[in-house]
């Protein structure tokens, strides 16, 4: 038996499994399936056997609810609804001209996130996980259910595709700051 209370999981945790969700259907059915990812947990939590940490256990319980929205024909993935301030992984402020770093980088992280939902979706999953979530190998294995070796694999060639879209999708340039920008080309298939 644990000892795991469900408003104290909620509250620890609600946000970070929010945003990880909000990071494939954008924030506000990312809001609804949160809820589904805490009743879920609510119904198994009296049989939790601690087996991974309580943090693994519910971003499998997320990963599974976003599969089983994904493959719903009521999904429709809406780019706009992404909000860069989600995605920042770091809160460091930019030294020069705030607004015109700030916003070139938001532009740069739309364009990467947009390539990211355009691999498949064990790609654009383990993907998330590790740039954006900033989990470990070991992490993502127990998250998907999954081998180390396998996710090792899955994350090398989502890298290189995600590489290869955006070398074909994109213009890198730097402007007269030094600032990396990147401008889209065409529609591209992967």
């Amino acid at each position: 038996m644990n000892d795991h209370s469900l408003p104290d999981i909620y509250d620890k945790f609600a946000g970070a499994i929010q945003r990880y969700l909000g990071n494939f259907v954008g924030d506000a059915t990312a809001e609804e399936l949160t809820q589904e990812v805490f009743l879920k947990a609510q119904k198994g939590l009296v049989t939790f056997q601690e087996r991974s940490s309580i943090k693994t256990w519910l971003y499998r319980i997320a990963t599974n609810v976003l599969k089983d929205h994904l493959k719903s024909k009521h999904h429709r993935y809406d780019q706009q609804s992404i909000t860069l301030s989600e995605l920042e992984s770091d809160g460091a402020s930019p030294k020069e001209n705030p607004l015109d770093q700030t916003s070139i980088r938001d532009e740069m992280r739309t364009c990467i996130v947009e390539f990211i939902h355009r691999l498949p979706e064990s790609y654009s999953t383990v993907l998330v996980l590790s740039e954006l979530e900033g989990y470990k190998i070991k992490e993502i294995a127990e998250i998907l259910d999954d081998s180390p070796d396998t996710v090792k694999v899955r994350l090398h060639r989502a890298r290189m595709r995600l590489r290869k879209a955006l070398e074909q999708g994109c213009t890198f340039s730097y402007d007269e700051e030094n600032e990396l920008s990147c401008e889209k080309r065409g529609p591209i298939t992967l």
